[in-house]
């Protein structure tokens, strides 16, 4: 997982509606028609930002002595960003 930017590429095709893409327009993957394809399909576009925000998030919190500071919410608020992102409707 490479790639940091996926995008959700729309087919218009009953039977593969979306392809994910990275940043350089290559195919990362085709969904198929299913009842969940909206849901898998953000799923899996936002899944390598989540992968760094996990991997930023257990390296700044690992340290006994962390405290909630500047740093510290702006990790948190990335989560948040990212949630809002899934939620948004696919165009």
């Amino acid at each position: 997982m490479k790639n940091k930017n996926w995008s959700i590429k729309v087919n218009n095709l009953p039977h593969k509606p979306y392809t994910i893409i990275d940043e350089n327009q290559q195919v990362v993957c085709n969904l198929l028609g299913h009842l969940n394809e909206n849901h898998n399909a953000k799923l899996i576009s936002t899944a390598p930002k989540y992968k760094s925000l996990i991997n930023s998030i257990q390296a700044y919190f690992a340290e006994d002595d962390v405290v909630i500071d500047k740093k510290a919410m702006k990790l948190l608020l990335s989560i948040t960003k990212v949630e809002l992102e899934f939620y948004e409707v696919i165009k």
